[in-house]
């Protein structure tokens, strides 16, 4: 099956990397975040939560895990895969041991999009969301809240990256990392 997904800490790249798979090569790409918004549709209205912060999407993510299995998305991407065959899938934001090992078990393949902790502070404040700390220290305080959560449900990417079959230096320019994926899928069986 034709799956690739993205793993990388916030503003890596993940995203860029997404669209511009889509945009060159017609890869369906699936977001973590969509999928969860996609699910509120099905709620009665006054059953919807508020997800005005990034802790109250956070909290809605480990409800929503709960109900639906701590694999969940990745089995919504493998369904997905299954139905958009030939065309390749990218889900774009792999958080969770559990879809990654969905993901792989389907023949997909992890590709994690490193750079540094200064880089993806300025690519945040370039795109400047209005949730985002204002400081390098503030960003790195909220990564490490949500990298040390206690929970099953929360997110690993450490270690997912550190398991990655593909390492991407996301540093580069975006046209020079879909370059090299290129030149890397085809050991998987997937060719863009």
């Amino acid at each position: 099956m034709n799956l690739i997904a993205l793993v990388g800490h916030p503003a890596a790249g993940k995203t860029t990397l997404a669209r511009k798979l889509a945009d060159e090569f017609g890869v369906l790409s699936i977001s973590g975040s969509n999928i969860l918004l996609d699910s509120l549709e099905t709620l009665p209205e006054d059953q919807r939560p508020l997800l005005d912060s990034r802790s109250a999407f956070s909290a809605y993510h480990m409800i929503w895990r709960k109900r639906h299995g701590l694999s969940a998305m990745g089995d919504y991407v493998v369904k997905a895969g299954k139905r958009a065959a030939p065309q390749i899938v990218c889900f774009e934001n792999l958080r969770n041991r559990f879809d990654a090992d969905r993901i792989k078990q389907y023949g997909g393949v992890v590709a994690s999009l490193q750079c540094s902790v200064e880089e993806r502070f300025r690519r945040a404040m370039l795109a400047s969301r209005p949730k985002d700390p204002k400081s390098i220290q503030a960003f790195i305080r909220v990564e490490q809240a949500e990298y040390n959560s206690p929970s099953p449900y929360g997110s690993q990417v450490v270690e997912i990256m550190a398991e990655s079959q593909i390492k991407l230096d996301a540093s580069r320019p975006i046209d020079a990392i879909v370059c090299e994926l290129r030149m890397l899928l085809p050991a998987f069986g997937i060719k863009l």
